[in-house]
């Protein structure tokens, strides 16, 4: 590459190749059949008989940021992951084609942009979460492919993976989401706590599971996780003050005393999931 590369001090690049700043920049424009320019490398030519597809997945930022990097330092994996698909199918040739992976949550996410009707249920950036008060968490699927072949499949499936989300199946020739993994009912969200005034009940439930689920070729499963910690494992001191706070609000209120009682604070989880994605 002859474009410029970072290195922020003499000891990064003594003995290590540069990094290219290619790597750290991303654009979110979606693309049709490009047809790539090959680069002869030395001596050798093309391969006459090189077939398939390649499958490659990266963040691209966030609707707002239109790209990479996030001018305010955000972590590069809180936003919408695209999918790069280059094909060999013709002699010769090599075909790129790209899509932005759009969940349900990304369309409101799309919806609540600043100068939109719901701009005040906005999405915004919270390290490598993209969450929303109101609205809950972003499914940003950005991180890892899965392929896998059921008996009865003619040919490999592929789903797409995050660690804050469900899993979900791509349709390999159009690259869009075909179905979420599981019923909703199959999932528990990080935070969903039994609340009578419902405030923390997301459309988008936060839902934590691995990036990296696995598919046993003999006996045709996908396995992969859902888990969460309490609320008193994740706030931690937090909780013992919730909980003197409710039993003044009890004192002071006496009529909100019957929900409070109905306020339960939820136990750490872990769900080993399998047999949600079924053979065709």
């Amino acid at each position: 590459m002859s474009e410029p590369t970072q290195s922020n001090t003499k000891a990064v690049t003594d003995g290590c190749p540069s990094l290219p700043d290619s790597l750290l920049k991303a654009k979110r424009h979606e693309l049709t059949d490009i047809k790539l320019k090959i680069t002869k490398m030395g001596e050798k030519d093309f391969p006459d008989d090189l077939q398939g597809h390649v499958f490659i997945i990266a963040p691209v930022g966030t609707i707002e940021s239109g790209g990479l990097p996030f001018t305010n330092g955000d972590s590069f994996l809180s936003g919408d992951g695209m999918i790069y698909r280059l094909d060999f199918q013709q002699k010769g040739e090599v075909l790129l084609t790209t899509r932005i992976i759009r969940p349900p949550d990304y369309y409101a996410d799309e919806a609540s942009q600043p100068g939109e009707k719901y701009a005040k249920y906005q999405f915004r950036n919270h390290g490598i979460i993209r969450f929303s008060w109101c609205l809950g968490s972003r499914n940003d699927l950005s991180i890892a492919f899965l392929p896998m072949k059921f008996a009865e499949d003619s040919q490999e499936r592929l789903l797409v993976a995050y660690d804050a989300g469900r899993h979900y199946e791509i349709d390999t020739e159009s690259l869009e989401v075909a179905t979420p993994v599981g019923w909703n009912k199959e999932w528990r969200g990080e935070i969903e706590l039994n609340f009578p005034l419902q405030c923390l009940n997301f459309p988008f439930s936060p839902v934590l599971s691995t990036a990296h689920p696995v598919f046993d070729v003999r006996k045709s499963e996908m396995f992969t996780v859902n888990y969460g910690m309490s609320l008193k494992t994740f706030l931690g001191i937090v909780t013992n003050t919730a909980n003197k706070l409710a039993k003044q609000v009890k004192k002071v209120f006496p009529p909100a005393r019957p929900y409070l009682e109905k306020f339960k604070l939820p136990e750490d989880f872990i769900y080993l999931c399998a047999g949600m994605v079924k053979e065709n």
